[in-house]
């Protein structure tokens, strides 16, 4: 990512003033990173990398020594560059594989973690894999698409999320302890509830660049549209958005779910393109 920052006139905001900074540290605590940096983007704060290859290296290593630290995706296109400028090079890497924190485990595959002992993974299908470490791909990680390119490495669709999938778990606080739901009732009733803080935030006198009045019924509007609120008290609540208990037909026009508590659903979070056979498969072409 690159960082874009234009010149301004000093602002002093009053303590009664929504800033900027405020509300992207609104939208971070409700929402998370990934939402504060499509905030940042939309104000043209941050920006993605123009950069879609290594920086070009001149001249020749001639046979000179170099050590690298670390095999991890850093390291490992490091020595691969350097190598084929000539460089003698070795890689030093304290663990007894390769990856880094790009961790694919398979059928077989061990590894210790301080003070849990060694963990074995005993999948017997050859074809199962999971990414413990990164995993997705997003279209603006344009140096691992070269790399992907020039070394061969297959890539696949990533099926981030599946929204008619079950969540389950025991052991929590709250009112969905032991009990199954559909992924998307969950996303309608997070998004609902998240577009109810910031509306009725944004509307508050006393929050701290301020944001006018045309921006904040804007906002406002966004928000009813998006958590599908009451434009009245901006309020999440039932909707036919989110789902039914009894599903309409000809004759009927169904029963609406209730959602579920917002305090309920803290405990669950949500778990592009991938590397076929594992993110790991893009790192041993280095080697």
């Amino acid at each position: 990512m690159s960082l874009h920052r234009t010149s301004a006139p000093a602002r002093n905001a009053g303590p009664g003033v929504l800033t900027r900074r405020r509300f992207l540290q609104m939208i971070g605590a409700t929402a998370g990173g990934g939402a504060v940096a499509s905030a940042m983007g939309a104000w043209g704060h941050i920006g993605i990398a123009a950069q879609t290859t290594p920086p070009m290296m001149d001249g020749s290593g001639n046979g000179t020594s170099v050590i690298v630290v670390g095999a991890g995706p850093g390291g490992c296109p490091a020595a691969y560059e350097l190598m084929k400028l000539g460089y003698d090079v070795t890689v030093i890497e304290a663990r007894d594989r390769l990856g880094g924190h790009v961790l694919t485990v398979r059928g077989g595959t061990r590894t210790t973690e301080y003070g849990k002992g060694e963990q074995v993974c005993d999948w017997d299908d050859e074809n199962m894999w999971f990414d413990a470490g990164p995993s997705r791909i997003p279209f603006y990680h344009r140096s691992f698409f070269h790399y992907a390119q020039e070394l061969n490495v297959p890539l696949m669709d990533h099926k981030n999320i599946d929204l008619n999938g079950w969540v389950y778990a025991e052991d929590i606080a709250g009112g969905l302890n032991g009990k199954r739901m559909r992924l998307h009732e969950m996303r309608a009733d997070m998004g609902g509830y998240t577009s109810q803080l910031l509306a009725q935030a944004v509307n508050q006198e006393d929050l701290d660049l301020p944001i006018t009045a045309d921006d904040r019924d804007q906002l406002i509007d966004y928000l009813i549209n998006w958590g599908i609120l009451s434009s009245e008290d901006l309020t999440y609540g039932p909707s036919d958005h989110r789902g039914y208990t009894v599903l309409p037909d000809t004759q009927s026009a169904g029963e609406i779910a209730d959602p579920y508590a917002m305090q309920d659903l803290f405990p669950f979070a949500a778990a592009l393109l991938q590397s076929a056979g594992g993110y790991l498969a893009t790192t041993p072409v280095f080697d």
